[in-house]
């Protein structure tokens, strides 16, 4: 019987090569088809004679066998066929593995070489194309925000199509992270597209896969247009580049980012405010911005140079001794240090140097320190200030009293009839000498006063007089001529009369300087004049001049050009504030070695100051107390008794009571006129709170009591004093202030209190 027709299927597959199985095919079949013969042959003998010459029998036994050959021949075609397609489908194999794993080679390559980050794109985009046999490949760059970036500039083929159809797929790739394949992807919208563009190329299939390195998506490789389309054998290829180029994007990441930090950290360095230095053996070997600004020196003044070169000599020795024992020890070391500038200048300095690991150098950060020195020393000149001021106001008022005394009998001695001429000029000269002494006292009050901010109308021309008073002696003994030019009426202003008189002695101060500075004979000149609205007053010295870069700075706190401990700098920027605050202006214009001026204009005020007349009425000028009763409340005995012979010799009927408790019981027996107080005096009760005790008992008296003190009146007292509503005279007085404030009380149309040593109006 013929063999069944499978025996020939598995001979091609257990053959080693196409080649064989072919050999081993044909000799097969040439085997079978003798056998064949054979068979037909034995068939024939076996048939009886008068069957064998039976053509019909015989046609039948050839059929059988002719259809069995022909099954074997077609499975001997089918087997051969088979083995050509192992052969050819081993070869093909063989030749993509080789030339994938040359492309991975190519890969590796060019990154261990450090190729640009573009090389590396185009190169994968050539070897997909040639790997996948297509028409062209894209990549798309997944930059920090998420944003897919195109590399057009790579691309070597225009495709009509590819924005509608790219978008979509490779936005889809993002999301999910896996790869996808479009064949056809516009269906039978290409068709139109396809008539509209004039027949231009278009994507027609593609496949997209995601460079990843992990979970994060960090690219897409879109080959376009294969032309039988992407297979499994395709993807498993792309995987492997992507994987490769995931290494290629991995490291331009970490590029990119590494630049990133390391220009961070150097605009970090560069934009400090403080000096940050490197050295090298002693020697700066960077130099930034902040340190440029500080010192003055430019990188190339200073690189390879020692550190020497910014620090004061005296503190070369230490530095070096520091910097051996950072190199010894590791530790970092701070210190304070005098340094020096380009231009020679001293300047304070915090530094800390500290070993850079990994580098046999020292980082130094150096900061600016004089500004803060400098407020040390201003705050520490403004507790000095705070206990001259407390001193001063203790000082006065132990010398306001005796004045008082002092110009009080003064003025009565002069005033009697019997005494000779020697006497009374004598007395005289006393009286003037104690005036001269008031005034000082008052000129020292009215400085050291913390004043309220409240503005009152003053001439300012009198404070003009009184700063110029307070430093012209110390001036003529140092052999500098001051000239005071000034008219002879009232310059009326709006402000506070103490810090006016701050701004005066400011600018005073500076020129005495400049003018010592020149060591030689000078002048300082100042005038006070007006315009239509603004009062002037203009301040020149023969010193030694600003120089000119300099003048647009003198203003500015801190700023200085005297010697170190001899100045603050805020003088001159507390005065531009001041002026500011009274709506005018400074200005200064110098010319270096010639000398300075300055110029302060002010708002001239309206209503003028009234002037030195005693404001009383005609018919109370003289004996205009007769018969008023006047209690007066001082526990300085000698003040009680001058009190009480100035206003009986003006007719009045005065008692003296030696403090508070005194002045309650004598009330009670009988009501005064007016009650004249001391408002400091020892015990429980001063003299606020004796008026409140009065008030319960005459309520009449409200607006019939006077207040003395020859102390300093602080903030509390002013605004107590201003809500009373009541007069005050300021210790030391002289006769005409005391009368006058008298007779003000005991007015019936009693004027508003004077604004007296800078209190303000009601």
């Amino acid at each position: 019987m013929p063999r069944p027709v499978d025996t020939w299927m598995d001979i091609g597959p257990r053959a080693k090569s196409s080649q064989k199985a072919s050999f081993q095919l044909r000799a097969a079949f040439n085997d079978r088809l003798g056998n064949l013969f054979v068979e037909y042959q034995e068939a024939l003998s076996k048939l009886p004679k008068r069957k064998r010459s039976d053509l019909s029998v015989q046609e039948e036994i050839f059929t059988r066998y002719a259809t069995t050959f022909r099954l074997q021949l077609e499975q001997h075609i089918i087997a051969m066929d088979q083995a050509l397609k192992d052969e050819i489908k081993s070869r093909i194999s063989v030749e993509g593995e080789n030339r994938l794993a040359a492309t991975l080679n190519r890969l590796g390559s060019a990154l261990i070489q450090d190729w640009p980050f573009n090389d590396l794109l185009r190169l994968i985009c050539e070897e997909c194309t040639e790997l996948l046999s297509t028409a062209s490949t894209i990549v798309f760059v997944v930059d920090p925000g998420g944003e897919l970036n195109r590399h057009k500039d790579l691309e070597t083929v225009q495709f009509a199509n590819s924005d509608v159809v790219l978008d979509p797929i490779v936005r889809e790739v993002l999301a999910s992270k896996e790869h996808q394949i479009l064949e056809d992807p516009v269906g039978e919208a290409a068709m139109g597209m396809k008539k509209s563009l004039g027949g231009s190329r278009e994507i027609q299939n593609l496949v997209a896969f995601p460079i990843t390195i992990g979970e994060t998506v960090l690219g897409i490789i879109v080959c376009i247009n294969k032309k039988n389309g992407f297979s499994k054998e395709d993807t498993s290829i792309l995987t492997r580049v992507a994987s490769h180029a995931g290494t290629v994007f991995h490291k331009h990441m970490m590029q990119k980012e590494v630049l990133r930090t390391r220009q961070f950290y150097a605009d970090l360095v560069a934009s400090a405010g403080q000096a940050i230095v490197s050295l090298s053996q002693g020697k700066l070997t960077s130099w930034n911005d902040g340190a440029r600004k500080i010192f003055g020196h430019n990188l190339d003044d200073v690189l390879l140079k020692p550190l020497d070169l910014i620090l004061a000599p005296a503190e070369r020795e230490g530095i070096s001794r520091n910097l051996e024992e950072i190199y010894r020890t590791g530790l970092t070391q701070s210190f304070e240090a005098e340094g020096v500038r380009s231009d020679g200048g001293p300047i304070d300095l915090m530094v800390t140097l500290s070993p850079l690991k990994g580098h046999q150098q020292v980082v130094g950060i150096i900061t600016d320190m004089s500004d803060q020195k400098r407020l040390q020393v201003q705050l520490i000149q403004a507790e000095k200030m705070a206990a001259v001021g407390q001193l001063i106001s203790g000082v006065a008022h132990e010398l306001n009293n005796p004045l008082a005394s002092v110009i009080g009998y003064a003025e009565l001695l002069g005033e009697e009839a019997d005494l000779d001429p020697d006497h009374t000029r004598d007395a005289k000269m006393i009286l003037t000498n104690a005036m001269r002494c008031k005034g000082i006292v008052s000129k020292l009050l009215r400085f050291s006063r913390k004043e309220s901010t409240r503005f009152l109308a003053f001439d300012l021309s009198e404070a003009v007089r009184d700063s110029v008073a307070l430093r012209e002696r110390e001036m003529s003994l140092r052999n500098i001529t001051v000239s005071l030019e000034a008219e002879s009426g009232p310059l009326t202003v709006l402000g506070s009369p103490g810090q006016m008189q701050q701004v005066f002695l400011n600018i005073l101060n500076n020129a005495y300087d400049a003018v010592l500075e020149k060591d030689e004979a000078g002048s300082i000149r100042i005038v006070v004049d007006r315009t239509d609205r603004m009062g002037i007053v203009t301040i020149h010295d023969t010193g030694r001049g600003i120089p000119s870069d300099h003048v647009s700075e003198v203003f500015d706190p801190f700023y200085t050009t005297k010697r170190p401990g001899q100045g603050t700098g805020l003088g001159l920027s507390v005065s531009y504030r001041i002026v500011q605050n009274h709506s005018g202006q400074i200005t200064v214009s110098s010319e270096e070695g010639k000398g300075t001026t300055f110029r302060v204009e002010i708002p001239l005020y309206e209503v003028g100051i009234q002037d030195g007349s005693s404001g009383l009425p005609e018919n109370e000028a003289a004996g205009g107390l007769r018969d008023k009763e006047i209690l007066v409340v001082e526990d300085e005995e000698d003040i009680g008794k001058l009190l009480e012979r100035i206003l009986t010799k003006e007719g009045a009927k005065v008692t003296v009571a030696g403090g508070p408790r005194e002045a309650l019981k004598m009330t009670e027996e009988r009501r005064a006129d007016l009650i004249i107080t001391d408002v400091i005096m020892p015990g429980e009760m001063d003299g606020f709170d004796l008026f409140s005790e009065l008030l319960h008992q005459w309520p009449e008296l409200d607006g019939r009591i006077l207040f003395m003190s020859g102390g300093t009146m602080n903030k509390g007292m002013l605004e107590r004093l201003d809500q009373l509503g009541a007069q005050f005279v300021p210790k030391p007085f002289d006769r005409a202030d005391l009368l006058e404030a008298v007779n003000g009380c005991l007015s019936a149309d009693a004027p508003a209190r004077p604004d007296v040593a800078g209190i303000p109006p009601r």
